[in-house]
């Protein structure tokens, strides 16, 4: 008869976690379908003044103190900022991503900021990196030497890993909204960058 018990009790549990476990899965389909349908489109529809379709075909090669300076006479308008390898197959398929964001945000007051890290990369190379991509909507930068980046960003914040592509959102103020290294969607950066926007 204990036996009976036992065994009724664990099944009424289970039932009871079963059931909870339900309604966790339900709350959390509804949330991405209220998410996808009614919020995303809310942020979707904000109007962004179309690109003038500038592009760059100059390079620019840069100290890491010249990116932190960038950041700081950026402030008033959000930053994205973007750090890569021109060797990394991540960073090939991020780069177009990027370039689209720049060229969306163009007449909008987002400040791009893309820099190549490459160890002793030189001009002649980056240009011929930059052949991939027919269009360029932000200036091209490479670093000219990595040595004191990490501690420069960590200073605004910015906790780079050293893990490339690394991808940074700073907001008007010039603190850090989003910091993540790896891919990044276009649709999940827009989003991020459109919020500046409402």
């Amino acid at each position: 008869m204990q036996n009976n018990l036992t065994k009724l009790e664990q099944f009424r549990k289970f039932k009871k976690a079963k059931m909870i476990a339900t309604i966790l899965v339900t709350v959390a389909i509804l949330s991405i379908i209220i998410w996808n349908n009614i919020i995303s489109q809310e942020l979707d529809d904000i109007k962004i003044p179309q690109s003038n379709n500038k592009t760059y075909n100059t390079i620019e090669a840069i100290s890491p103190s010249d990116v932190i300076n960038q950041i700081d006479n950026s402030k008033g308008s959000p930053v994205l900022l973007y750090i890569y390898t021109t060797w990394c197959g991540i960073c090939k398929k991020q780069l177009p991503i990027i370039n689209d964001i720049a060229k969306r945000f163009q007449n909008t007051d987002l400040k791009v900021i893309a820099v190549a890290i490459d160890k002793n990369m030189d001009g002649a190379s980056f240009e011929n990196y930059l052949q991939l991509y027919p269009d360029i909507y932000f200036q091209p930068k490479y670093l000219l030497y990595s040595d004191g980046i990490q501690d420069l960003l960590l200073k605004k914040n910015i906790k780079y890993s050293k893990k490339i592509p690394f991808t940074i959102i700073l907001n008007r103020d010039s603190n850090v909204e989003f910091q993540s290294s790896g891919y990044k969607s276009k649709k999940f950066l827009n989003r991020k960058i459109i919020q500046f926007y409402k």
